[in-house]
């Protein structure tokens, strides 16, 4: 059997690959089916040999073969860690590979995916060639590394930007270090006629001090906001798929509204609310970084935390009280996520809600009826229908 324990003591990696292909060739269903099989199992402990194996054949000129390895690496990314093992290849040293790595996250997710892959790689093979020139590039690896995480998040438009932001500072950093070079090369050139012709030493001198210590001393953070920002928004995505999971698996259809909501529910829905208008409103002035921040603080409040004791009671003896409040809080919260966060929400919608609310997708949501009146009082209704429009947007 060609794959056997960790494929076999001692076998190189193009034996791997070969046997692979022969096995896809088979005639053979079972065999076939045998290998992909254990090709999905073993891509798991070791990815490294697996997936450039993969990669390398994804556009292999046999049928077979062919369909079999694209089956294989669609079992795989199913998962996110298998997903982030694939585009880990980004940098592989083997052309091959990269083209089979772009030309299937083309297939399997968008142009826009594709795109992000060779962005990348432009951007890690400049940063290579900076750091052995002894340019600093440490915030710009961390942006690069976080956007990975982006991509795997599901904002691929987002993850595009970043790295489109990586390359250009980089390009920019790495000419104006060489610019510094020249400038210093060209002044140490001048310097003995310069001083034939009456120039002073000290004169000469101090322009090459103040390149040096800019040079030597110059502070590059140019990505520190970003990275912040996008750290906030993968935890935040954590949080709510946490949230959206406890929803999932708490109820098989869609709540009705109870009699009457406990203290505790009426309350926490209350701040929710409140946690509505707020967020709009710094959606309406641009400022997301804070409309994420206080979205996260809530979505990590105990209060919303299904898995504490007191919810898990109330939840397993079907309490109708707590069922509408866990679903609300849910659906109210990626709603909100879908103005900041709209491919991850709408993911995490399709996967843990859409078989509870039946909309299509979350950006067809409205927003819980029973809980905008049953919270809102007459006098309220009018700005909080703005606010909910702008929710939708």
């Amino acid at each position: 059997m060609w794959l056997k324990g960790r494929l076999g003591l001692g076998v190189k990696a193009e034996n791997i690959e070969s046997r692979m292909i022969e096995s896809f060739r088979s005639p053979l269903d079972f065999e076939v089916r045998m290998a992909s099989k254990k090709l999905v199992c073993q891509a798991e402990e070791m990815p490294h040999i697996i997936i450039p194996a993969l990669l390398r054949n994804y556009d292999n000129k046999n049928d077979r073969v062919r369909e079999g390895v694209r089956e294989v690496l669609s079992r795989i990314v199913a998962t996110n860690s298998g997903m982030g093992s694939v585009i880990d290849e980004m940098c592989n040293p083997s052309n091959a590979v990269r083209k089979g790595l772009h030309a299937f996250l083309g297939d399997h997710i968008g142009f826009h995916a594709a795109t992000y892959a060779s962005l990348y790689e432009q951007t890690m093979l400049l940063v290579a060639m900076s750091q052995r020139k002894e340019v600093p590039a440490d915030d710009i690896i961390s942006l690069a590394n976080q956007s990975k995480r982006t991509f795997l998040n599901g904002e691929v438009m987002k993850a595009v930007g970043d790295i489109g932001y990586c390359l250009d500072h980089m390009k920019h950093r790495y000419r104006t270090s060489e610019q510094y070079k020249e400038y210093v090369t060209d002044l140490l050139k001048m310097a003995p006629d310069l001083t034939k012709m009456g120039v002073y030493r000290s004169t000469i001198e101090e322009p090459l001090r103040k390149v040096m210590r800019a040079s030597r001393y110059r502070e590059y953070d140019e990505t520190k906001e970003i990275v912040q920002l996008r750290t906030r928004e993968s935890q935040l995505y954590a949080a709510l798929g946490r949230l959206e999971r406890s929803v999932r698996n708490s109820m098989s259809e869609r709540p009705d509204p109870p009699n009457e909501l406990a203290a505790d529910d009426r309350e926490l829905l209350s701040r929710m609310q409140a946690l509505i208008e707020r967020f709009t409103s710094l959606v309406l002035v641009g400022r997301h970084d804070e409309a994420v921040s206080i979205l996260l603080e809530h979505l990590s409040s105990p209060e919303a935390n299904p898995s504490l004791l007191a919810w898990r009671r109330r939840l397993e003896v079907k309490d109708p009280s707590a069922l509408f409040t866990l679903f609300l809080v849910g659906l109210a919260s990626v709603k909100l996520a879908a103005v900041v966060l709209p491919d991850a929400a709408e993911d995490l919608y399709q996967t843990e809600l859409r078989s509870l609310v039946g909309v299509p997708s979350i950006h067809l949501v409205m927003w819980p009826e029973h809980f905008l009146s049953s919270l809102s009082p007459p006098d309220r209704e009018e700005p909080v229908s703005a606010a909910t429009d702008e929710g939708q947007a």
